[in-house]
């Protein structure tokens, strides 16, 4: 049984409404509602207290079971800082580092950094796995106590590695000052970096008679780029595609990628790897603007700038090599072939550039919204209104949505890791004028944005180009496909920054068939809607 189902069985044998239990928890009706649905789940905050209140014990809920222990612990509350410091302590006693655990986990790394720090709580899945990696119960994770048996020792383990004398060794130092770092690459493709002082570098390099490979640090771009030579045996690495149309993105740039010779080829040629951004530029071609890892089509109107999870990988060979890394220094992602990949608990994904459309330019200044729903996130997480400086904030609210808090900062820092000078903190209009109303009670004031989503005004604009259904509709990423996002014909909804004027949980948002809606998918808080970016970049 699904918790949503569990907490409406529950409900409804202890003859509650779901006016009763939003009473008692202080949340909504219709947040009750959307539990009981499986739209969203109960914050982990409290869960006890509806745990008590739906007569079951803590283990009970999460496992969806029907038992009361009379716990020790049912009198006591969570409390979220006492929760972060013990989930650090727990962390730093086992002497693993938050990469390890969000390893573990198969999340992103900056989760951990969220709960350690008080901003944030693991969802109930995310928990429940937090106490297999510590080897405690429900409640002692809950409640932040630790039998004393189960305490780890405070001491750390020296760590020892056995080189066997028979692989070669070769250490070169070089104090040209032509980096700052350290690459060490071994033939079962584990890697580590370290930075060192300026004007030094130590590259150290592991030969077998099979496979060399080395690791060097670019100064100019400030990238990691690996290069490997293989044998013939070595399999051709595969990515297969749910999506036909998003695969043929990235031929052309990869056929380039593979070209012997620039003499060989035409005679303009950008190289992009997903390691090291654009790696060499020839094109004289004044329509063509590639500066570090930005690059401008003008006549097609396209771009690229970035990376994100994108592609799923289903190969089995390729797969089994990835299994053997080691996180690359780049946010949680492993380097292979100068391209990098990511994996959580959905599998395996190449982090690709990232294609965007033109859909403005003035001087040296170009507006970029991205040709793929990226990924799947909710408005808000609540339909209820709050209130902020004395002011009623209500869930359609763009400045204090959630989406904009991780379009700046969790997206923001993941799909730029490589850079990011090129990108423009934008003055949003959040205005009457970018609503096309009259009049509308659920405005917000004006946001300065690295990253922002188009307001229901920019998708009716002329000179936009995206005024017209056909061009609205936006084909999802594998990634987004199985992080939840709701697919009718390889296209999905996606969020507007504009709120309906009719009803305060509801932001405007575009249809697969490229419409625009107010109430498709019911409110804000619905977690199967996608996310399409824009940025404004100058050079």
């Amino acid at each position: 049984m699904n918790l949503g189902l569990f907490l409406a069985t529950l409900r409804k044998k202890r003859g509650l409404s779901q006016n009763d239990v939003a009473s008692f928890l202080g949340y909504s009706p219709q947040l009750i509602s959307l539990w009981e649905k499986g739209k969203v789940s109960p914050d982990l905050t409290i869960i006890s207290k509806y745990a008590d209140y739906l007569g079951v014990d803590l283990e009970g809920f999460i496992e969806c079971i029907e038992q009361k222990n009379n716990s020790l612990c049912s009198d006591k509350n969570f409390d979220i800082n006492t929760f972060a410091t013990f989930i650090k302590g727990l962390r730093k006693n086992s002497n693993l580092l938050q990469a390890d655990v969000a390893h573990k986990l198969h999340i992103n790394v900056k989760n951990i950094g969220a709960w350690e720090n008080a901003s944030s709580t693991p969802s109930i899945e995310q928990f429940k796995l937090l106490c297999d990696v510590y080897k405690l119960s429900y409640d002692e994770l809950y409640f932040c106590f630790m039998d004393e048996n189960k305490k780890p020792s405070s001491k750390k383990k020296k760590k020892v590695m056995f080189l066997p004398i028979f692989i070669p060794i070769v250490v070169t130092v070089s104090l040209a000052g032509v980096g700052t770092g350290v690459g060490i690459a071994l033939s079962n493709n584990r890697r580590k970096t370290t930075n060192l002082s300026n004007d030094s570098s130590v590259v150290i390099t592991s030969n077998t008679s099979q496979t060399s490979s080395g690791t060097s640090y670019d100064d100019a771009s400030s990238s990691l780029t690996e290069t490997s030579n293989q044998d013939s045996s070595s399999s051709e690495i595969v990515i297969s595609s749910e999506d036909s149309s998003f695969s043929e993105t990235y031929t052309s740039s990869e056929e380039s990628s593979s070209t012997s010779s620039s003499s060989e080829s035409s005679s303009s040629e950008t190289k992009t790897s997903s390691a090291g951004g654009t790696s060499a530029t020839t094109s004289s071609d004044e329509n063509i603007i590639v500066v570090d890892n930005l690059t401008i089509n003008k006549v097609t109107k396209k771009a690229i700038y970035g990376l994100y999870p994108q592609s799923y990988i289903d190969d089995a060979s390729l797969i089994s090599t990835l299994n053997t890394l080691s996180y690359s220094g780049v946010n949680d992602w492993y380097l292979y072939n100068d391209d990098y990949y990511t994996y959580d608990s959905t599998g395996w994904y190449k982090c690709e550039p990232i294609s965007w459309k033109v859909i403005y330019s003035e001087n040296n200044e170009f507006t970029l919204v991205s040709d793929y729903l990226l990924d799947v996130q909710c408005y808000y997480h609540s339909i209820m209104d709050r209130t902020i400086g004395g002011k009623t904030i209500y869930p359609s609210n763009y400045e204090h949505s959630d989406i904009r808090y991780w379009l700046n900062n969790q997206f923001f820092d993941t799909a730029f890791v490589l850079g990011n000078t090129h990108i423009k903190t934008t003055v949003v209009d959040n205005s009457i004028s970018s609503t096309g109303d009259i009049s509308n009670p659920y405005l917000c004031n004006n946001t300065e944005d690295k990253v922002y989503l188009l307001s229901y005004e920019d998708f009716n604009n002329v000179k936009y180009g995206l005024n017209v259904d056909t061009k609205r509709k936006c084909p999802v990423s594998q990634w987004a496909r199985r992080h939840n996002a709701y697919v009718d014909g390889g296209y999905s909804y996606y969020w507007t920054r504009t709120p309906s004027n009719s009803d305060p949980i509801v932001p405007w948002c575009v249809q697969q068939n490229g419409t625009l809606y107010t109430t498709y998918g019911g409110n804000a808080s619905v977690t199967n809607c996608c996310v399409r970016p824009a940025i404004t970049v100058t050079i």
